[in-house]
């Protein structure tokens, strides 16, 4: 009502002042996109088996993520929160897309994460968050009750040793502090008046292949605890800052 009392009563032998670019509907947004080495993943929950490191094949039947300090890193090496920080990245449930809004203007060179919470969040008390909130058990079903936190990746499926095998399951749960890891996908752009999409590919071949070369013959079954469990969960990991890649900015 203010704002048309004012251009009511301007004078006529002049231009009606000009108001500020409003660029709140600006959106930056981030896309995940699931892959096998070049090619599309298929979907979750098809057997459609994909050759593999070692002569394995396998496919993936559920891959989830809880992110925190999910933010942009300027190039002068400030941090940009996307949200609140949080995000959950379900393939199966098609999660994989996410708007924000007023981003500052201005350069910026990676996006950053984590892949698990620090320790007040994970050890609270996990009710506390809303319904629809990346945190809130009921939505995601990535908390462990018996181990005080939150499951923060989860990868399974199933994969034959060889093309004459059955098939079996394989599970990798990340949890606990020893497992919180970071990420940082590289990449220059600018943010203007304009929305912009990032595109981030998520390859589920490097977790077998690079650097290490993991076979799910040997050892199919990571909860994040227990010796050999995690020597296998510390080669996943490792493997996983090549999963991975900041592809564009659109």
């Amino acid at each position: 009502a203010i704002a048309f009392f004012a251009l009511t009563f301007q004078s006529c032998d002049k231009e009606p002042t000009k108001k500020p670019v409003d660029n709140s509907e600006k959106l930056f947004s981030v896309e995940f996109i699931p892959h096998v080495g070049e090619n599309d993943l298929p979907p979750l929950g098809v057997n459609d088996f994909v050759s593999k490191f070692g002569g394995e094949s396998f496919t993936v039947n559920n891959w989830a993520m809880l992110m925190s300090d999910f933010s942009l890193i300027t190039e002068s090496n400030d941090t940009v929160i996307l949200g609140d920080g949080y995000q959950w990245v379900n393939f199966r449930a098609n999660r994989t897309s996410f708007d924000y809004q007023n981003i500052p203007t201005g350069n910026y060179k990676g996006i950053y994460f984590k892949l698990g919470l620090d320790s007040n969040i994970n050890h609270g008390d996990p009710t506390v968050w809303p319904s629809d909130h990346p945190l809130n058990p009921n939505l995601t079903g990535l908390h462990w009750g018996w181990s005080g936190g939150y499951i923060f990746h989860a990868f399974e499926g199933m994969f034959k040793a060889n093309d004459t095998a059955s098939s079996s399951g394989f599970s990798f749960h990340t949890a606990t502090m020893e497992f919180v890891s970071e990420y940082f996908l590289p990449l220059n752009f600018e943010v203007g008046s304009n929305s912009r999409k990032a595109v981030v590919t998520a390859d589920a071949q490097q977790y077998f292949e690079n650097p290490n070369g993991i076979l799910l013959i040997e050892k199919a079954v990571s909860h994040s605890a227990g010796e050999s469990e995690k020597i296998l969960m510390n080669g996943l990991l490792s493997n996983a800052q090549s999963v991975f890649v900041l592809k564009s900015v659109e």
